[in-house]
């Protein structure tokens, strides 16, 4: 009944932390709008920085990696030896971030969340992340396919570093979980991918 208790508890706890909408937040507090209302019609920091500039999209990055963080460092305080907890609340964060329960579960897609999870769980391992990342992006243009990119990449390395080292198994969980949603939720950037229509990034030329 206590393990039910808390499996409840914290999967509510990320949740609620998941569906803060800071996106939603910096369009409504700064532009008097629904982001939603724009681009690809998601609260990801994405799509928050197409509409309204870098400033706009680091605010809504912040926010979305915060509003992770910070309940798990709460958790590894309360319970250090319970690592499943960790992957529980990430998870629901997820789940909060793209159906939030403050705006009418319309929010995002995940990968910030989701990475957020991760750099906490396995910090050495947004390194390599970013080494994948940030070559894609350069390459295609395409911040959709770095980001899928990423996600299919996450478990993997994290299960060639459980040879090396001590690695708990919820936080492999928590990838492949977490990484099935994250590609689910760009079913249609991978529909555009594949068709070849998907929107590029500038990076300072022109397509």
């Amino acid at each position: 009944m206590a393990d039910l208790f808390l499996l409840a508890l914290f999967l509510g706890i990320g949740y609620v932390a998941g569906s803060i909408p800071s996106g939603w937040l910096v369009a409504r507090l700064f532009y008097h709008t629904d982001i939603r209302e724009h681009g690809s019609g998601r609260t990801g920091s994405t799509n928050v920085w197409r509409t309204f500039g870098v400033a706009a999209g680091v605010a809504s990055f912040v926010g979305d990696t915060l509003k992770v963080i910070v309940p798990l460092v709460a958790i590894r305080l309360l319970f250090p030896d319970k690592p499943e907890v960790e992957a529980i609340a990430a998870f629901a964060a997820i789940v909060g971030h793209n159906w939030p329960l403050f705006i009418g579960f319309r929010g995002g897609r995940g990968i910030v969340p989701g990475a957020a999870g991760l750099a906490f769980m396995v910090p050495p391992l947004m390194a390599v992340l970013w080494a994948i990342f940030l070559p894609v992006i350069f390459l295609s243009r395409y911040v959709s396919l770095a980001s899928l990119t990423t996600v299919v990449a996450a478990p993997v390395l994290i299960a060639i570093a459980m040879f090396w080292t001590h690695v708990p198994t919820a936080y492999l969980v928590y990838a492949i979980v977490g990484g099935v949603l994250i590609v689910v939720q760009h079913r249609d950037n991978i529909s555009r991918l594949l068709a070849g229509n998907e929107r590029r990034i500038s990076l300072g030329r022109r397509d």
